[in-house]
């Protein structure tokens, strides 16, 4: 008869590696940050449409752009309701008009420069400001 290998014993837990959760990647990162920024613009504005005055809850852009300058400045998105936002393409006349009694006749102009600049946060600078907004 032959003899049985003896079974391995395992390994004690406190020399096991343990798994660190990974890291989310700059997309998610910008999903969550629009997450958290887009509640805060609405709770900002009283859940009322910035183009119309009706209850709104969404967070609708002057300019409809990816690039992070023009997209999480607080100026350049106000709470709308669905029907400005989605099928009226922000209203944009009224919300141009807006902008400028608010935030004085030079403000388009920042947009525009704002909109044409490049820019990559890094995931520091997302992560700084997901908290910033949470926090608030």
């Amino acid at each position: 008869m032959a003899k049985l290998a003896p079974k391995s014993t395992p390994k004690p837990r406190s020399t096991r590696k343990t798994k660190l959760p990974p890291k989310k990647g700059l997309r998610a990162l910008h999903k969550e940050l629009w997450r958290v920024f887009s509640k805060y613009i609405r709770q900002r504005d009283k859940f009322i449409c910035y183009t119309c005055g009706k209850p709104g809850n969404e967070a609708g852009h002057y300019y409809h752009s990816k690039g992070y300058l023009i997209h999480f400045d607080e100026r350049a998105v106000h709470c709308q309701c669905p029907s400005c936002n989605r099928w009226l393409s922000g209203k944009l006349q009224e919300y141009s008009l807006r902008l400028v009694r608010d935030y004085g006749p030079d403000i388009l102009e920042e947009f525009n420069r704002l909109r044409n600049r490049s820019y990559k946060p890094t995931r520091e600078e997302y992560e700084k400001r997901i908290a910033h907004y949470k926090a608030l």
